[in-house]
């Protein structure tokens, strides 16, 4: 049955029935019975060098370095059914009942509430007198995404409860790209299992781990024994029966940890389990050993929601019109640092790479809160253009693999925000940063783009000269004095207006003025 109840506001701003606002400044969706939102309401949580997502319904990609091409679980893009790449189980060993600590895979009728906080989201429910509090956050900058799973025992008599984490692993782009390239290694006395995929050449030094903070009652690496002939994740064999343990050659591999604990009557115990790859076996198995332990893992998540609090408190904005004061104050910065400028993916878009445009316009967010991280990505923007002029359009940081396009208004954004970052902070050092350019074949006269890796150039210039260069390009004027459009100028329904080489843009003539006058 549904509790009602869970309908109505309370203490909510912004109530639509499933969530709103609370007095924590967290988004809280309550789930009863079967409703669910429109689409899955999600949460980007990052740091530089990792980061998740999770919903209302629990947790979907998990990735490290690169959100497009190293996922160390799947990414769906499934809107409607939004199913989990990572799951806790939590089965009563006397009944077997069986249920999970988020709404997915295994959704009850009774009530679950999720928050969504700047670098967290926490998941609460209550199964027949055992309440589970699910934490989950980003370690402050190391690539660990860090589990904290309260489980408290309301009854009269002593519980016993196994519970099971899984993880799919996939390590890659894709799973038919990976599969049967993923190498495990099951280490039961760290409680840990390792994972590589050597066979990609850019991740191989890549090693992720899982791991919990309980010695281990059983574990596997199989995938298709955990799951099961025709089985699914919300009923799986690996929780119904034992574990096989010697199962670990299967092409899908997966880790599922599994544990055992007994609650006496009030009592709490605090479980913690942690995601994350590292840079060869020594460095995953170091963050295992610092983060592994309950306190430990607590604390972490403490201090990288502490940083987050500190960075969206530096400017407070009160208008009129509440809801717009929501959002600006905490919402749309941490959006734009968490899930475009570390993370650069969302339920339905996962790049992983750069926009030439897009983290410019998204750094200018930062020049009040963090103006270090809005100078740092100006040097770095500039040095991603080409001895020509051009920029590239998008690139992947870690290989510097991109497209270079015919795009003209890429060609103003360098200088339009070093305007907007030297009249708010005064720091004119930045123009007279050195970065080089990059070299890569020009595009042919029947090509829009070429995707590749280009060179880096031994020719170097100062930040104000790449701007300077860029500027320059974008000044070449059609038949009606306009500049031309070239392959879009920001509004991309507009490319092929230029394709020809004959196409003007109002638009980027306007802005192209706004830029040089500055």
């Amino acid at each position: 049955m549904s509790d009602n109840s869970l309908r109505k506001p309370g203490d909510l701003a912004c109530f639509n029935g499933i969530g709103g606002f609370n007095a924590a400044g967290e988004y809280e969706i309550r789930l009863d019975g079967e409703n669910l939102p429109p689409t899955p309401w999600t949460n980007v949580i990052a740091n530089p060098s990792a980061g998740f997502m999770s919903s209302e319904s629990g947790f979907g990609v998990t990735w490290a370095v690169n959100s497009s091409f190293f996922r160390l679980t799947p990414w769906e893009n499934d809107p409607v059914s939004d199913p989990p790449g990572e799951c806790i189980y939590l089965q009563d060993d006397e009944t077997g009942a069986l249920w999970t600590a988020t709404p997915a895979p295994i959704r009850e009728a009774t009530p679950y509430v999720a928050r969504h906080g700047a670098g967290y989201t926490t998941f609460e429910h209550t199964h027949n007198e055992i309440a589970t509090s699910l934490r989950a956050g980003m370690a402050a900058s190391d690539p660990v995404k860090i589990q904290v799973l309260s489980i408290s025992n309301s009854g009269t008599r002593q519980r016993n409860l196994t519970i099971t984490s899984y993880v799919d692993w996939l390590l890659g782009t894709d799973r038919e790209r990976t599969q049967g390239h993923v190498r495990v290694e099951a280490l039961p006395d760290r409680s840990t299992v390792l994972a590589s995929n050597t066979f990609d050449f850019d991740y191989a030094d890549q090693v992720a781990f899982s791991t919990v903070s309980e010695d281990l009652a059983g574990f596997t690496t199989n995938r298709r024994s955990f799951i099961g002939r025709n089985g699914s994740l919300a009923s799986p064999a690996g929780v119904r029966e034992q574990l096989d343990t010697n199962k670990t050659g299967d092409p899908e591999p997966c880790s599922a940890l599994q544990i055992r604990i007994s609650l006496a009557p009030g009592e709490t115990r605090d479980i913690s389990l942690l995601l994350g790859s590292a840079e060869g076996r020594e460095e995953a198995l170091s963050l295992v050993s610092r983060y592994r332990q309950p306190g430990k893992a607590r604390a972490e998540l403490d201090r990288s929601v502490a940083a987050w609090s500190k960075r969206l408190d530096t400017i407070k904005i009160r208008t009129p019109e509440p809801t717009f004061d929501l959002i600006a104050n905490r919402w749309a910065l941490y959006q734009a640092l968490s899930c475009r400028m570390w993370g650069r993916i969302a339920l339905y878009q996962s790049s992983g790479a750069y926009g030439f445009r897009d983290q410019l316009q998204d750094s200018m967010a930062f020049v009040y809160a963090e103006p270090k991280l809005a100078r740092d990505h100006i040097v770095f923007a500039a040095s991603r253009q080409f001895e020509e002029g051009d920029v590239q359009h998008w690139w992947h940081p870690d290989s510097g693999r991109g497209v270079r396009t015919r795009f003209a208004d890429d060609l103003i954004w360098l200088a339009y925000v070093l305007n907007h970052y030297i009249r708010v902070t005064d720091d004119t050092s930045v123009l007279d940063e050195v970065t080089p350019y990059v070299k890569l074949r020009q595009l042919e006269s029947d090509e829009d783009e070429i995707y590749d890796v280009p060179d880096v150039s031994t020719r170097t210039a100062t930040v104000y000269d790449h701007a300077v260069h860029a500027l320059r390009r974008a000044c070449t004027k059609g038949v009606h004095g306009l500049p031309l459009i070239g392959g879009g100028d920001w509004n991309d329904g507009m490319n092929r207006v230029g394709v020809d080489g004959k196409g003007e843009s109002v638009w980027l003539a306007w802005f192209l003025c706004t830029t040089l006058r500055e």
